[in-house]
């Protein structure tokens, strides 16, 4: 029967009223019907347990994991909150995802999964949570029990940074030796989605650089002596497909700078020439002085490295990443980066 759908979310989940053509209604329960389309969304006529007793609705079909043979389902309760079922091929009981601790019931997901775990299951057993199970989280659990790769699940990390590298300074008209600086501080890691997560840092930078005026190399001297607290936010793709204990990664972002206590000093001798009747003469002059810095700096950052998996919560990062300046001040280079999880 075609035609429109007069419905909302929970209401058609007891009842469906097509309107055809000629406007006629005919309203069908879920006796009445198997299954029924909007658009693409299909709805499925099935027998479950609300509430520790048998009911009969229209569910909405939410995900089908097809190497599991899962099809899972939703119902919305009158908090209009999702309730997920599953069932098993065509034809198998309609259960819940999660665990009832009320009426003592065990979601079969779990079993399912630490079966496919077999001897790893004392690993992954404390990350199966029935209270915060999804049908999204099973197929996620699912690659990772598959994969033998506990990094699959997405899981917010931090701890400490470091880097050491070699960095030159840029400022216009000025030529600044490159020096190597080292910096510590604080990570995340925020899972987004898949393989995909932010990459943070706080990191605090001492800046001490030596160099020369561009247009007076042999007689000009310049001095930077600044505070730098960087804030590198990137986007991280770790290819966490890859099974074992090292995970390759890449990483993009932006690199902004606050400068603290930062100070260019800069001195030069000008030489000038004077003829007094044929005869030459020379004189030099001593000029001091301090020019203002910018207390914000921006850069982008990228590079690539390793994830090493130590044990279930603890990683090791390992990297090389490079800064560009795209401004005229600021610094950039090459460094080597170390990351600790705690």
């Amino acid at each position: 029967m075609k035609g429109t759908i007069d419905y909302n979310r929970r209401s058609i989940q007891e009842s469906v009223t097509f309107i055809d053509e000629k406007n006629e209604k005919r309203t069908f329960k879920p006796n009445d019907a198997l299954l029924f389309y909007i658009k693409k969304d299909v709805y499925y006529s099935l027998s479950f347990k609300y509430k520790n007793e048998q009911k009969k609705a229209f569910l909405l079909r939410y995900l089908v994991d097809k190497k599991s043979n899962f099809t899972f389902y939703v119902y919305y309760n009158e908090d209009d909150q999702p309730i997920y079922y599953f069932r098993k091929g065509e034809e198998g009981e309609v259960q819940a995802v999660a665990d009832d601790p009320a009426t003592g019931y065990v979601s079969p997901i779990h079993t399912f999964l630490l079966q496919k775990a077999r001897n790893k299951a004392d690993i992954f057993e404390p990350y199966l949570d029935a209270n915060h199970m999804t049908p999204s989280r099973f197929v996620e659990l699912r690659k990772v029990v598959r994969m033998g790769n506990i990094n699959r699940i997405p899981k917010f990390r931090w701890g400490l940074t470091a880097n050491i590298g070699s960095y030159s300074l840029e400022k216009d008209k000025y030529d600044f030796n490159k020096k190597i600086i080292g910096t510590g501080g604080l990570f995340a890691d925020i899972p987004l989605f898949d393989c995909f997560s932010l990459h943070p840092e706080l990191t605090l930078t001492a800046n001490n650089y030596k160099g020369h005026i561009g247009f007076s190399k042999d007689r000009s001297s310049a001095v930077y002596n600044g505070t730098e607290v960087t804030i590198p936010i990137m986007l991280r793709y770790t290819f966490k497909y890859v099974s074992g204990n090292v995970l390759p990664y890449v990483q993009f972002g932006y690199q902004p700078s606050l400068l603290f206590n930062n100070k260019l000093e800069y001195r030069y001798t000008s030489e000038e020439s004077l003829h007094y009747e044929g005869d030459y003469d020379a004189y030099t002059q001593l000029f001091e002085g301090e020019e203002d810095t910018k207390n914000f700096t921006s850069a982008l950052t990228a590079g690539a490295g390793i994830e090493y998996i130590l044990k279930n919560n603890h990683r090791v990062y390992l990297d090389v990443r490079g800064v560009f300046i795209p401004g005229q001040f600021g610094r950039t280079g090459i460094a080597f980066s170390v990351s600790y999880n705690l």
